[in-house]
C-alpha cells in the first residue's frame, strides 16, 4: 500500500478588527415605498435581525467585517442556514455528506466521488461547482487549519456532535472575503455552552448488505463560577466500510457509459447517448491483438488465445460484443472506505459583563482507502516472447511479422490498480478575547 501522511498544527491568535460595529446617527436608505429599510450592510456578506418597531432604522447602520452575522430573510444577500434539527435528521456520517445534498453544493468530493486520487476518504465542500479551493469554510467565523494545498479543509475535521448551525452565503458579496470565497462562504457555527450530556448512535447498513455505517456522537458540557466559566467537550466516531464496484449492483451489471458518436454522425443523431453493454474495444483484460492480420485474437486465462466478439466500435468502446468486466468504470468503487475520529474541547471564562476568554483545541483524523488508476495501454510483443502460445507463433511465422500489438487493462490481480490508504491528522488551538464597547461595539482578539 501506498501512504499518504498531512499533519498540520496550528496554534495562534486570530486578529479580526471590528467585525461587528453598529454606529448610531447615521442615515440609512429609504426604499421605494417610502418606508425604511430594517437594515443597511456594507462591506460583505452579513445579515442582521430586524429592528424593533419602536426603533427607527435611519438610527442604525450595521457593518460587518470578516464574518456571517444573523440570517434570514433580512440579510442584504441571499444566507442560507441549516440548522440543527436538519443535520440531526440526515442520518450521514459526516458534515459533508448532508451538505453534498443541497443544490447549492456540488456533490463531487466526497467518499463516493474521489475513489481513485489523493482525496480519498475527505469530505470538502464546494459550492456551485467553481472548485472547493474557491469555497470558504469558517468554524465560528474563523479560517481553519487547511487540509490541503488550495487551501481547503477536510470537514470530518469538525465533531458533528458541537455543530448548532451552518450559514451559507452565496453570490459576488462573498468575494469580499478573497478570491478564496469566490464561490461562496460558510460558516460553522458550534455550540458556545451545554449542560449536561447528550448524542446520538447510529447505524447504517445499504439494501445489498454492504456499506456498515456506525456512527457515534456524544457533547457533554458544565458551567462553573456562578456560570461565568463554561467547558464543552464533544467527539465523534464514524466509519464506512464502502461499497464495491458497479457489478456489486443489478444496474451496474448492465455496463452503462456515455458514447460520442462524432462530428460525423448523421443529422438528427445527438453528440452523445448513455447507452448499455459498454466495453473497452481495444483492450481486454488479457490482451487483445489490436492490428495486423491476427487483429480480434485475444488471450484468456492462462494465455489461450480465442477469438474476441466485436460490437459496434466507437473509438476506444464498444456497445455490444463480449469483453466481460472491461466496462470503463467497472474498476471503480461506489463508495470508498473510510474511518474518522474527532474530538474539541472548548473553555470561556468572562472576565468582566463584556470580555470573555476563550479557547478552543480540536484534534480530528480521518483515513480513507483510494486506488490507483487501472493502466490502459497497447504493449509490442516480438515472436521470440518465451510465453507466446505456439498457435500464435505460427501464425507470425506464417504471415511474416515479427511483432504483434496487444491491448491490455492491468487489472487489481496484475498490478494495474491496488488500495492506496490516505491518513490526515489535524491539530488545532485556537485562544483570543471578546467583547462589547459602548454597549453597540464588538470586537474579537
Amino acid at each position: 500500500m501506498l501512504n499518504s501522511f498531512a499533519a498540520r498544527l496550528l496554534v495562534g491568535v486570530s486578529v479580526l478588527a471590528l467585525p461587528v460595529l453598529v454606529v448610531e446617527g447615521a442615515t440609512a436608505q429609504a426604499t421605494t415605498d417610502g418606508q425604511p429599510p430594517s437594515t443597511v450592510a456594507a462591506g460583505g456578506p452579513a445579515a442582521t435581525t430586524p429592528l424593533p418597531e419602536e426603533d427607527d432604522a435611519s438610527d442604525r447602520v450595521v457593518v460587518t467585517g470578516s464574518r456571517l452575522a444573523d440570517t434570514g430573510f433580512t440579510a442584504p444577500t441571499p444566507v442560507t442556514q441549516f440548522d440543527r434539527e436538519l443535520l440531526d435528521a440526515q442520518p450521514a456520517v459526516s458534515l459533508g455528506d448532508v451538505l453534498s445534498q443541497m443544490p447549492t453544493f456540488r456533490n463531487s468530493t466526497g467518499p463516493s466521488q474521489n475513489q481513485r486520487n489523493v482525496g480519498a476518504g475527505q469530505n470538502t465542500l464546494d459550492l456551485r461547482g467553481l472548485g472547493r479551493g474557491r469555497t470558504l469554510v469558517l468554524v465560528d467565523s474563523l479560517r481553519f487549519t487547511p487540509t490541503n494545498s488550495d487551501g481547503s479543509f477536510d470537514t470530518n475535521m469538525i465533531p458533528a456532535a458541537l455543530i448548532d448551525r451552518i450559514d451559507v452565503v452565496t453570490g459576488g458579496a462573498s468575494a469580499a472575503y478573497g478570491s478564496d470565497a469566490v464561490s461562496g462562504v460558510i460558516n460553522i457555527i458550534l455550540k458556545d455552552s451545554l449542560e449536561g450530556i447528550q448524542g446520538s448512535i447510529q447505524y447504517g447498513i445499504s439494501e445489498e448488505g454492504d456499506q456498515h455505517q456506525p456512527v457515534i456522537s456524544l457533547a457533554a458540557g458544565m458551567t462553573f463560577d456562578d456560570g461565568r466559566g463554561r467547558i464543552l467537550v464533544g467527539g465523534d466516531i464514524a466509519e464506512s466500510s464502502g461499497v464495491g464496484t458497479i457489478y456489486t449492483r443489478d444496474w451496474g451489471q448492465q455496463e452503462g457509459a456515455l458514447i460520442a458518436f462524432g462530428n460525423g454522425r448523421a443529422a438528427g443523431v445527438p453528440s452523445r447517448a448513455f447507452l448499455s453493454d459498454v466495453t473497452y474495444s481495444a483492450q481486454s483484460a488479457g490482451g487483445l491483438i489490436t492490428s495486423g492480420p491476427l487483429r480480434g485474437v485475444a488471450f484468456g486465462e492462462g494465455g489461450r488465445p480465442f477469438n474476441f466478439s466485436y460490437g459496434t466500435i466507437y473509438s476506444n468502446l464498444m456497445v455490444g460484443g463480449t469483453n466481460p468486466g472491461m466496462n470503463p468504470f467497472g474498476n471503480w468503487p461506489l463508495d470508498t472506505p473510510i474511518r474518522r475520529r474527532t474530538a474539541l474541547a472548548r473553555v470561556s471564562y468572562d472576565l468582566t459583563d463584556s470580555v470573555t476568554l476563550f479557547g478552543d483545541l480540536n484534534y480530528g483524523y480521518s483515513d480513507g482507502t483510494g486506488f490507483t488508476s487501472f493502466h490502459q495501454g497497447s504493449w509490442i510483443i516480438g515472436r521470440d516472447n518465451p510465453f507466446l502460445p505456439t498457435s500464435i507463433r505460427d501464425q507470425m511465422v506464417t504471415s511474416n511479422l515479427n511483432t504483434i500489438t496487444v491491448g491490455r487493462v492491468l487489472t487489481t490481480e496484475d498490478g494495474g490498480g491496488y488500495p492506496q490508504l490516505f491518513t490526515r491528522e489535524t491539530l488545532r488551538g485556537v485562544v483570543g478575547l471578546r467583547g462589547e464597547v459602548f454597549d453597540d461595539w464588538k470586537w474579537t482578539l
